[in-house]
């Protein structure tokens, strides 16, 4: 699954979505995915946000450009599981 999918998980009402990060302000998150779709997540206390390596980073550790993974459940406000995923990208010399 590469950057920029949506997918939907074997756990009720649980969707995963990857892309880069475009903004984080306040209590709002927004992702682009590769086709250039925008969504906008709320972020609150319950929020866990996660390294690549599974370690739990700050909010302010975030930057525009980040591949994000966001899981999260449809109309939830704090309940995102936020991961910063490190994508294994294909280097032009591979194509």
């Amino acid at each position: 699954m590469g950057p920029g999918s949506v997918v939907r998980q074997s756990a009720p009402n649980t969707e995963v979505f990857q892309g880069t990060l475009r903004a984080l302000e306040g209590d709002r998150m927004r992702m682009v995915d590769a086709n250039g779709y925008v969504y906008e997540f709320g972020v609150g206390q319950q929020t866990r946000i996660m390294g690549p390596e599974g370690e739990s980073v700050s909010p302010q550790s975030l930057r525009e450009g980040m591949p994000v993974r966001i899981v999260t459940q449809p109309g939830g406000t704090e309940n995102e599981v936020v991961t910063l995923q490190a994508f294994n990208p294909v280097s032009a010399s591979s194509q």
